[in-house]
């Protein structure tokens, strides 16, 4: 899938156009697949949408139920808490009404990555 993603991304990026993915990225595949961006001096944004646990249950179980994610929830959760991905890349969501989301996202310089091997070092 990432190789599909990169590929749009790029054709994208090419025709001048603003890039977001909007997927399931752990850290791991993020050092991996955005280096070459960074290095070119292209802003990168990463940011892990973090909820407390119920919040996310409840979340999941407000969707259609065709596209419900059930346990799924909870397992990706333990996934990104021990994928290494540093804690600035959080954004606690649990309160927050959508357009603040957004903001936060567009305006924060903490979800700017500048260097994937550097960020990994630190919180």
């Amino acid at each position: 899938m990432w190789k599909n993603i990169v590929a749009l991304t790029e054709n994208f990026l090419e025709a001048g156009y603003d890039v977001v993915v909007d997927w399931v990225a752990f850290w791991h595949d993020v050092k991996r697949y955005t280096a070459h961006w960074i290095e070119q001096a292209l802003e990168v944004r990463y940011v892990i949408l973090w909820a407390e646990q119920d919040v996310h249950v409840r979340r999941d179980q407000h969707r259609p139920s065709d596209v419900q994610m059930g346990e799924r929830v909870l397992i990706l959760r333990n996934e990104f808490l021990s994928s290494g991905a540093p804690d600035r890349y959080y954004l606690d969501n649990t309160e927050s009404e959508l357009s603040e989301t957004i903001q936060q996202l567009q305006e924060s310089e903490q979800f700017v990555l500048t260097d994937v091997h550097q960020s990994g070092a630190s919180t």
